[in-house]
């Protein structure tokens, strides 16, 4: 039980009570009646007056007992009663010292005695049925509710009290005696009511048993029916000396000491039996607490173990007895720890009533572990009286945080060194976490609110970055120039319920990459485009000038037809450089390339553009000390600077400077240009820049692409960068441009670089026409114009000839005419059978003729290898005489 207002727990067995312990103040009551009745027999005035002051003396001591115990006691009707009872000790206090014959007190009231008696007796028998009804609802179910209402009915008892004091000294109360006639029917009812009320508190008592044990419900039950008897004798006697009125005087003794035996018990014995069982209960609890808690707990005084817990025990080591009186000083590895603790450790207690400490234990092996010690004084008056102490062994918490700390330290490392950003966010933007690489961007890619929460990334709403993505791919976002693709996945954890984890990446470079890559996949299409068309435009060309060649050579013919001849001749070689130049772009001619100085070819080139450029261009020539070689063919990239020139004065046209810097440049991994498009290397670098308009973003995606131009009609004909293109290609090499509008221009050009000597330039021999001898020559072209054209120069020249339209033709006409077939003169790309196709099988037959290769494809490196095939030379279209003649004699000549 506890002491300040809730009863036992109705499971808790009640304390066993001997029924003589109840009966013994009846018993004493008993003898106290038998002396006063010796005494009322001889002394009727002593014996009541001796009978009321035991009856007041133990009514004061049942309200003394009830109201000083009022805290602990048990039932609502023991309460009420004993404070009642104070009421009831004043009124008949007044009453014995008003009764005729002793008249301590007098007033002008005859019965003034017989009126308090009276009075006392109804504020008795109503305060045992309101008793009764209060408690019969259970222990403590009214007064112990609140600690102020004993005081309150304390006071209504001592209103009531007032009241009837008023009404009996101001004449209001009924007379209760009549001289010479006796008790008045008031009197008489009143004590009769009194006594019925009091059976009737009696029977409701033992029907509802007041929340009382059986054995002291049936005592009060003897104490209120001797308050009715008492009633009852007085309601039916007329002279004090009366053998009735002895009797009642005698039962309210009984009654009062009956009631104090049930005060006592409700309020005293009870609680105090109850309050040691419970002690012993809780010392018990506390015992096998003790005994079993997985903590280790002890007490200590003055540093000495006098007191330790099973757990202490296997956490050390050690047996109880081998700690039980001994320093505390056993259980620390070091005279340090044991100090440490000793001054930290009793320092808070002083300054907080409790102290905590981490320090380290030395089982009896040896091995040290990590404790937690708390610690607080048994008395916190006094803590010289000793300190209890709980210890947790944390070693494992101490590991399993190292290890977390470790996880945590590996995460962090694995999350600064991944390349991409990584955050965990909540579904309202919250950011929990974020890398290093988050952690630099956000401030310049994110929309935070002003908590910090993340809104947006780049103008992509945070919410749409949370959504999935079809077939789970990348959401997409802008920030200034850059490019990122971000991903998010919802956390699955139930735990981590409404957290994300957003990963993005900077694809701006591979962009970048992938717009080149497509630009150089559409001019490669383009060019290879090109070539097909250079093809049967050469062949077109080669009619043409073949023609006009063989006009020019005729003996008689007319000077005005050479004149026109040659035009005609001059037009076709612009067709074929314009068909060169297509063809360049798509990277299809053979070059002849050897070890060049390109520092001496600028200065040679730059020496012909400032004769050639408008006056108002500045040229800036910037080119290394020394020489600087690259295996190149001269013209082309003669060509490319030339048009490189050209480019840069039609940006000038109100003059400018035009700089061309040569350096050796050396690309790291690092450098904005180390991609697909120039990978990391040495080479030789070429810059041509001007001063000029500039070109915007959109010029600059479509600036290789043939015929492009932005150029007015008549101007330009859009070939000059995309043969610059093809001839880098052509070299290996790679080139970059930087533009903007209003800023100029600047091409860079990367070469592969070489050691070695450049090779002089020699001026080519005089070409004269070699006659044939009648020899036969075998024509295979698909085209018929071509082949006849063919034809009648070649028997001009005095060749004899024989033409077939493929392979399979040629092969038949050499079955009938071996013999006579002294060369074949064969187009390389044909229908059913082409050139390389005849020329296998010729080999397979063992037919040795000698065979000229004629294309209008672009020579590369597989066509040139064919000279070491037995080809004995490869002829580009369109042909010159010249180089054609040549061509024969050098065949014939094998």
């Amino acid at each position: 039980m506890t002491l300040t207002g809730s009863h036992p727990s109705a499971g808790a067995p009640r304390p066993s009570v001997p029924l003589v312990q109840h009966l013994m103040p009846l018993a004493i009551g008993t003898v106290i009646v038998v002396i006063l009745i010796a005494i009322g027999l001889t002394n009727f005035m002593l014996f009541h007056t001796l009978a009321e002051m035991i009856s007041i003396a133990v009514a004061l001591s049942v309200f003394m007992v009830v109201w000083n115990a009022r805290e602990h006691t048990q039932n609502d009707l023991a309460l009420i009663l004993g404070i009642a009872h104070l009421s009831t000790a004043i009124l008949d206090m007044l009453h014995t010292l008003t009764y005729p014959g002793v008249e301590v007190l007098t007033t002008s009231i005859p019965d003034l005695s017989k009126q308090l008696w009276v009075a006392a007796r109804y504020l008795q028998g109503f305060a045992t049925l309101a008793a009764v009804g209060f408690g019969s609802r259970g222990r403590g179910a009214f007064l112990r509710a609140e600690a102020g209402r004993p005081r309150i009915v304390l006071g209504i008892f001592a209103l009531i009290t007032a009241v009837l004091l008023w009404l009996i000294f101001s004449g209001l109360f009924p007379a209760c005696e009549i001289e010479g006639s006796g008790h008045t029917p008031f009197k008489q009812g009143s004590e009769i009511l009194i006594a019925f009320v009091l059976v009737a508190s009696a029977l409701w008592l033992r029907r509802k048993g007041g929340g009382l044990d059986a054995q002291i419900r049936d005592v009060l039950l003897v104490s209120i029916l001797a308050m009715a008897i008492t009633d009852l004798s007085f309601a039916f006697r007329n002279d004090p000396y009366h053998t009735a009125s002895l009797i009642g005087h005698l039962a309210n003794v009984v009654a009062v000491f009956g009631l104090y035996q049930v005060v006592v018990h409700t309020g005293i014995t009870q609680p105090y039996a109850f309050l040691s069982q419970e002690l012993r209960a809780s010392e018990s609890r506390l015992k096998s607490i003790f005994r079993v808690a997985p903590t280790g707990i002890g007490v200590v005084r003055d540093r000495i173990l006098y007191e330790v817990n099973e757990r202490v025990c296997q956490m050390t080591g050690y047996r109880e007895d081998e700690l039980v009186g001994k320093s505390a000083r056993i259980l620390y590895p070091t005279p340090t720890d044991f100090d440490f603790v000793g001054s930290e450790k009793y320092d808070q207690i002083s300054r907080t009533g409790t102290g905590s400490v981490e320090t380290h234990w030395q089982r009896k092996d040896g091995t040290i572990i990590n404790v937690l010690l708390a610690s607080t004084p048994l008395d916190p008056a006094d803590p010289g009286k000793g300190v209890i102490f709980t210890a947790l062994d944390i070693s494992q918490r101490d590991q399993l945080l190292a290890t977390v700390r470790d996880q945590a330290q590996r995460m962090q490392t694995v999350l600064d060194t991944v390349p991409e950003g990584v955050l965990m966010v909540q579904v309202d933007g919250t950011i929990l976490l974020a890398d290093s690489v988050a952690a630099q961007d956000l401030p310049h890619i994110a929309i935070l609110d002003p908590d910090g929460r993340l809104l947006a990334l780049g103008a992509r709403p945070l919410a749409d970055l949370l959504a999935s993505t079809p077939n789970e791919l990348w959401h997409e976002f802008t920030a200034g120039a850059r490019t990122f693709e971000v991903a998010s996945r919802p956390i699955t954890a139930a735990q981590e319920a409404g957290r994300y984890v957003v990963v993005y990446r900077d694809v701006t470079r591979e962009r970048q990459i992938e717009a080149e890559l497509l630009e150089r996949e559409r001019l490669a299409a383009v060019g290879q485009l090109a070539a097909g068309i250079a093809h049967d435009f050469n062949n077109i060309l080669a009619v043409i000038m073949l023609y006009a060649q063989m006009s020019i050579e005729l003996r008689d013919a007319p000077e005005q037809l050479r004149a026109h001849s040659k035009i005609v001749i001059n037009e076709a070689q612009r067709g074929a450089h314009l068909v060169e130049q297509i063809v360049d772009f798509g990277r299809r001619t053979m070059l002849e390339r050897q070890p060049l100085n390109l520092t001496t070819l600028l200065e040679e080139h730059v020496a012909i553009l400032r004769r050639t450029l408008p006056e108002n261009i500045a040229i800036d020539l910037q080119v290394p000390e020394g020489s600087l070689f690259v295996n190149g063919d001269s013209g082309r990239l003669s060509q490319l600077v030339t048009n490189l020139a050209v480019n840069a004065r039609d940006a000038m046209p109100n003059g400018g400077v035009l700089t061309i810097a040569l350096v050796p440049a050396e690309v790291t991994p690092t450098d904005s240009v180390s991609d697909l498009s120039v990978p990391p290397g040495v080479w030789a670098k070429l810059v041509v820049s001007d001063t000029g308009t500039g070109m915007s973003a959109e010029v600059r995606e479509h600036l290789y692409e043939p015929f492009f131009t932005t150029k007015p009609p008549g101007m330009g004909s859009g070939l000059g960068l995309a043969q610059v293109y093809g001839i880098v290609k052509q070299h290996e090499g790679h080139i970059h441009v930087e533009s903007e509008p209003g800023k100029g221009t600047a091409f860079s050009i990367y070469l592969p670089p070489i050691s070695g000597t450049a090779l002089g330039q020699a001026e080519a021999p005089a070409h004269h026409l070699q006659q044939g001898r009648g020899e036969t020559v075998l024509i295979v072209e698909d085209s018929a114009v071509l082949r006849q054209a063919v034809a009648d120069t070649l028997e001009d020249l005095g060749y004899r000839t024989m033409v077939a339209a493929n392979g399979n033709e040629a092969l038949a006409l050499i079955d009938q005419h071996r013999d006579e077939v002294a060369v074949i003169l064969s187009d390389m790309v044909m229908p059913e059978m082409g050139g390389i196709a005849l020329r296998n099988a010729l080999v397979r037959q063992g037919i040795r003729i000698p065979l000229i290769m004629m294309t209008g494809h672009p020579l590369d490196q597989e066509t040139e290898a064919l000279q070491h095939q037995g080809i004995v030379t490869i002829l580009r279209k369109p042909i010159e005489i010249e180089k054609l003649t040549d061509a024969l004699r050098l065949a014939l000549a094998v």
